[in-house]
């Protein structure tokens, strides 16, 4: 959208970030200390497709496995994911015109929120994580006076979204719900359907104002 100033600004920060330690520590500690961070983060990464809450699981069980059994098949599962990911946001700010021109204030916090909510499914995260979804949740509650088939959607997402604890289902159930996708496919069903129907308000919205 022409925001190049704000992407600027937004790098450099980031790049300065990184480096202002070294003005207080040194060069070589700041570099170490980058070098553990990256090394931390490596130590928790998964293969991705075994991720059980992540697209790319999801798109693995879909195909019985069949992508992963291939060489490479880790590479082709995590590209198609990514792609099936993009091309839906693409898909969705092009249909209401807001890719081309700028778009209005709260299309883009919708936007926003929507790759903000995403992340937990692209990424291996701890499941608290998928609290990053919750202004598109709100959005999708904000629905249900006014949308009644919504509630068995709601209700059925709340399981496994709010509800994976074994206060209620003992040790083995909560795990069940945490390791199977559930949570995943809850977080990607809510926002779906909530992304969808915050377009169409605001779109009607400014269409008659």
């Amino acid at each position: 959208r022409g925001k190049w100033k704000l992407l600027l600004y937004g790098t450099g920060s980031f790049t300065l970030g990184l480096l202002a330690p070294a003005l207080f520590f040194g060069w070589t500690k700041n570099t170490e200390w980058l070098n553990l961070w990256v090394e931390a983060m490596q130590s928790h990464n998964v293969h991705l497709w075994e991720s059980a809450n992540t697209i790319y699981h999801l798109l693995d069980e879909l195909s019985f496995h069949q992508i992963t059994t291939l060489e490479n098949g880790g590479s082709i599962l995590i590209g198609l994911g990514l792609i099936i990911a993009a091309c839906a946001i693409l898909m969705l700010m092009i249909k209401h015109g807001s890719l081309f021109k700028r778009a209005h204030l709260p299309k883009e916090q919708l936007e926003f929120f929507l790759i903000l909510g995403l992340i937990p499914n692209l990424v291996h995260t701890d499941t608290e994580h998928f609290l990053w979804a919750t202004p598109m949740i709100m959005l999708f509650v904000s629905f249900l006076p006014r949308l009644k088939w919504l509630w068995p959607v709601f209700v059925l997402c709340l399981i496994p979204y709010a509800l994976a604890t074994p206060d209620l289902w003992g040790r083995a159930g909560a795990e069940w719900l945490i390791k199977s996708g559930a949570i995943g496919f809850a977080n990607i069903l809510m926002l779906g359907v909530g992304t969808t129907l915050a377009y169409r308000c605001v779109t009607s919205f400014h269409a008659t104002s």
